[in-house]
């Protein structure tokens, strides 16, 4: 497995950091293509790179992520007692920089007392609150959650991580860790502009194990003119009259018979024109396939299964990864579940390796994809999976 590990104690890790603090990203900010190439060289293949670099308002997205992380990983408790702030504002006001702040925090934690057999705050207590003012000893559990909120506090965005400490080397096979049960773990994220997400270790007697593995969808009131009938003649009404009201009233029904036969061309030009687009957006569909690399075939093989499994109640939700689809959809049904597992197993694998997408990988992708439109027809009927199939070929592959 190959990953990238970070020395924070490299002077230029935080320089960097202090550098980018308060990155915003707008129409002013440039990416430069030989130095964006250049960054991502040897890490990540070039067709995904070409991909980032022709994205379409790019740098809209990334404000848009950065301004949705803000709102997310800096929200708090309502009732979060007023002296959590202002131990954390005392700790942290010598400091400026966002990386110095944090680094207060997590040293002072560290002076706490590591203890896996804590004892509960009081129901009445909020949790933090009771950790570092009353028991002021606990788990990584305690250290992490304390130093995650508190950060908040200060406006810094910061989240919650649970994980394996893997530092035991398995010496019988080559780039092979041990991971062991009784290494779980807790530890803080936090986000720096311009970077992303940074490790933090406030659990006392943890050193930090800093490292990003590579791995890593009406009705109108009309006037009754068919049911007109010639009306009837008084006795004492002279004949002609009667000849008048006839032809006036043909007249009218041959004047509504008109406006019927313009409505129904117009419906069937109508008709005829949606016909026309979705037979314009089917046929553009499958040239864009036909004429797309293999390994962009094999995403928008992924990106229909997305879009159907979403249409059986399985639907990818915003800022949910694909491990933690996986395991909500597991958790939601057995079978359909493992179906899921089995499709994102392969396409991890497939399309976080260094290597390019091979024929027999986008063949095997293809082959779920026909799978899964199958069980929809089982499951829902022929009527309902066309008309899905229908409507992804139109507009929901723009989706994703």
């Amino acid at each position: 497995m190959d990953f990238l590990e970070i020395n924070q104690s490299n002077p230029h890790f935080k320089e960097l950091l202090d550098t980018l603090e308060n990155t915003h990203y707008s129409a002013e900010t440039a990416i430069v293509p030989e130095a964006f190439k250049a960054h991502f060289e040897n890490n990540v293949r070039p067709s995904v790179v070409k991909e980032m670099l022709e994205e379409k308002q790019l740098l809209e997205k990334l404000g848009a992520r950065q301004e949705k992380i803000y709102k997310v990983y800096t929200q708090l408790p309502e009732n979060l007692p007023e002296r959590v702030k202002t131990l954390t504002e005392e700790l942290t006001k010598s400091y400026d920089s966002r990386y110095d702040k944090l680094k207060a925090i997590e040293s002072y934690l560290k002076s706490y007392k590591y203890t896996k057999t804590p004892s509960d705050a009081p129901k009445d207590q909020d949790f933090v609150d009771y950790f570092l003012f009353d028991k002021k000893e606990g788990y990584c559990t305690y250290f992490a959650t304390s130093m995650a909120v508190m950060a908040r506090t200060i406006g810094i965005p910061t989240r919650y991580v649970e994980g394996f400490l893997a530092n035991e080397q398995d010496n019988g096979n080559r780039g092979e860790f041990i991971v062991r049960a009784d290494k779980a773990h807790a530890w803080v994220e936090a986000y720096f502009d311009g970077i992303g997400w940074v490790n933090f270790e406030p659990s006392a007697g943890y050193e930090i194990q800093n490292y990003s593995s590579w791995k890593s969808l009406k009705s109108n009131n009309m006037e009754e003119v068919a049911a007109v009938t010639m009306p009837s003649i008084p006795e004492e009404q002279p004949q002609v009259e009667a000849i008048d009201n006839e032809m006036e009233t043909l007249a009218e029904m041959k004047k509504v018979q008109k406006y019927r036969e313009i409505l129904m061309s117009l419906v069937m030009a109508g008709t005829a024109i949606l016909v026309g687009i979705i037979i314009f957006q089917i046929l553009r569909y499958q040239i864009k396939y036909k004429k797309a690399e293999l390994d962009q075939k094999y995403r928008i093989q992924f990106k229909e299964i997305i879009y159907l499994l979403g249409k059986m109640n399985f639907r990818l939700q915003e800022n949910e990864t694909l491990l933690q689809f996986q395991e909500r959809a597991l958790k939601q049904s057995e079978k359909e579940g493992e179906m899921i597992k089995h499709i994102v197993s392969a396409y991890s694998k497939a399309r976080y390796s260094a290597y390019q997408i091979s024929q027999e990988q986008n063949q095997e992708m293809q082959r779920m994809n026909q799978e899964l439109w199958h069980f929809a027809k089982e499951e829902f009927g022929k009527v309902k999976s066309a008309w899905w199939k229908i409507t992804y070929k139109i507009w929901g592959y723009k989706e994703f």
